[in-house]
């Protein structure tokens, strides 16, 4: 009996003593985790913004493949090459990973520190605590400080109540960029009202580099002060004109016409469509009816070169025809709808001198040169030689 009381108070000191065990290695452990927390055996904090956070992270790129590894700084480029105006702070930190407090500074070749506001080479020193050091060779570029040119922008006369377009043989070009986009404020003009007002044309490269020029727009009366002509700098194909000048000529004759119903229908529309506006871009026929048909607005030529693209789609004869002498030009055709050659001029007249030139004879041109003769010399006086057919009426 006795023996067996001994041995159970054998086991109790045994499971105590193991219990005892157990709790001093617990205790070991806690022990160190909070050694290890306080510094014991403290890892570098990776916090620097330029850094990822994990050293599996290779979202950025670097020569050190866009890994953190502990103590070094790793994806400094053995040469940077940057335009001045550039963010050197984007150009040097960009794929370069590192410890906290990772900075860099900048040297001059002969080592003292610069501020790396002129072109030249530059030594880049990438410093963080506990790591080595690292060099880098900048070439700091003069780059792109040449704003671009604008050309095509001019003073120009306008008459008042006329449409202009600002934009029309204006542009601008860029030695680094090419042809760059121009802005125009013109928000000052009033093309109602008589007056001269600022127009400012600007652009702006890829490097920020900018170009303005401010014109003036002389508002005027065209009866009184000239207008200026803007060349039209995208001249339509044949086929282009062709196409918009049919889509008018269904409109206002059917097929069912004669010829000379279609030439009077041509007439009133052409004299009706364009407003006369004293100037025009005589540089071909083509251009002159075009801006006529889709501006409808001119001088004599548009009201000429319409009338002639009109009339040679609706297969009408025509003959162009040029003033010789006085002190003006003007521009018009002879036409033959079956019943001879005539006058053909779809142009308004001075307002004092009415007529309605629609297949007038020979006769009454001349009749008419001399009844306006007192504000236009020579009015239907043409190279009489250069012309191969008899115009109906001739003396």
């Amino acid at each position: 009996m006795a023996s067996s009381h001994s041995r159970k108070a054998k086991g109790r000191r045994v499971a105590l003593a193991a219990a005892a065990a157990l709790l001093i290695l617990l205790l070991i452990v806690v022990i160190s985790g909070i050694v290890r927390r306080s510094g014991g055996d403290r890892s570098p904090d990776r916090s620097d913004q330029t850094a990822p956070q994990s050293e599996s992270d290779t979202s950025s790129p670097g020569n050190g493949a866009g890994r953190v590894v502990e103590g070094r700084i790793t994806g400094v480029r053995e040469k940077i090459t940057a335009d001045l105006g550039d963010d050197l702070s984007k150009v040097l930190t960009e794929g370069v990973f590192g410890p906290e407090g990772l900075t860099y500074k900048i040297f001059k070749v002969d080592g003292t520190p610069a501020e790396a506001d002129e072109p030249g080479t530059y030594s880049v020193v990438y410093s963080a605590p506990g790591a080595e050091d690292v060099s880098s060779v900048l070439t700091l570029r003069a780059g792109d400080v040449t704003p671009p040119v604008i050309t095509g922008a001019y003073d120009r006369n306008v008459a008042v109540g006329d449409t202009f377009s600002y934009r029309n043989g204006v542009s601008a070009s860029d030695d680094v960029d090419g042809a760059v986009e121009v802005s125009v404020d013109a928000t000052a003009v009033d093309l109602n009202a008589l007056g001269s007002y600022p127009v400012i044309y600007s652009a702006v490269d890829s490097s920020g580099n900018r170009a303005e020029i401010t014109v003036t727009i002389n508002v005027v009366d065209p009866d009184v002060t000239p207008v200026d002509v803007v060349p039209t700098t995208d001249p339509p194909t044949q086929e282009e004109l062709d196409s918009a000048a049919l889509e008018v000529l269904n409109s206002i004759i059917d097929p069912s016409m004669s010829d000379y119903d279609k030439a009077y229908q041509i007439f009133l529309y052409v004299n009706g469509h364009i407003r006369y506006v004293g100037t025009s871009d005589k540089s071909s026929w083509q251009v002159g009816a075009y801006v006529g048909l889709t501006e409808g607005k001119g001088d004599c030529y548009n009201y000429f070169a319409l009338s002639k693209e009109l009339l040679t789609l609706a297969g009408i004869p025509n003959i162009d025809m040029y003033r010789v002498g006085g002190t003006t030009d003007h521009y018009w055709q002879l036409v033959n709808v079956g019943t001879g050659w005539y006058h053909f001029d779809a142009c308004p007249h001075p307002d004092d001198y009415p007529i309605t030139a629609f297949l007038i004879t020979e006769q009454q041109a001349r009749d008419y040169t001399a009844y306006v003769a007192p504000v236009r010399d020579n009015y239907y006086v043409y190279d009489y030689d250069s012309i191969d057919v008899t115009v109906e009426g001739t003396p």
